[in-house]
């Protein structure tokens, strides 16, 4: 166990930042769907295909994608791109269970406490809680990772910049569609209003001119 070349907190935090470009520009070729629309069925229906893909079926395919290639590979995406491997103390690769368990159970362990658990492989044994959770290390394979980790998140910054141009290009193309939407709910809206939450429109009576007398 003491002879495993355990990777820094950098070059794990380096990994991560690469998945999570790749999500994130995911999640804006989806939101492409939406703002391109050309009629409104087309916008209520990519805006259905958002939600059903992008925040339900995405997070439940990733878990078992990310688990199958630590399993059968030693590292989901971004790790393999930074030469990292998830390993047991023999240096081997962990079960698909095993690594479902850390990722998907141990990860919500680390990120309690404002994320404590991560940093925690800033100590000496370069092991975050839920590493010491399911009793796995996560090892350097090749030395110039860190190198094409850097460049692969560079490529994939890059495209999330462009997708985010694409994204605003198509909003401004589009907004007479969505200002027509957002008016029409409007006066939808103002036509079920209860009669009683609307400001009354009886005057005010006039002040008396003069004053009494007792």
């Amino acid at each position: 166990m003491n002879d495993l070349n355990r990777a820094h907190f950098f070059q794990r935090l380096l990994a991560r930042l690469i998945e999570i470009a790749m999500r994130i520009f995911f999640l804006q070729y989806l939101a492409l769907l939406i703002v391109s629309a050309d009629n409104l069925m087309t916008l209520l229906n990519g805006g259905l295909f958002f939600v059903v893909t992008g925040l339900l079926v995405v997070p439940v395919a990733l878990a078992f994608i990310d688990s199958f290639m630590i399993s059968k590979f030693g590292g989901s995406m971004g790790k393999l791109l930074c030469g990292l491997a998830v390993v047991n103390d023999r240096g081997e690769h962990i079960s698909f269970w095993r690594a479902f368990f850390r990722d998907y159970i141990g990860y919500g362990v680390s990120g309690s406490l404002l994320g404590m658990g991560f940093f925690w492989a800033l100590k000496k044994e370069r092991r975050s809680w839920h590493d010491l959770i399911a009793d796995t290390n996560v090892v350097v394979t090749r030395n110039w990772g860190v190198f094409l980790g850097i460049v692969s998140l560079t490529v994939v910054l890059i495209v999330n910049a462009f997708t985010t141009l694409n994204l605003w290009r198509s909003f401004n193309q589009n907004r007479p569609l969505y200002e027509s939407v957002v008016s029409d709910i409007t006066v939808e809206i103002k036509k079920v209003i209860p009669e009683s939450n609307k400001p009354s429109s009886t005057p005010l009576p006039e002040k008396f001119e003069g004053s009494f007398e007792i």
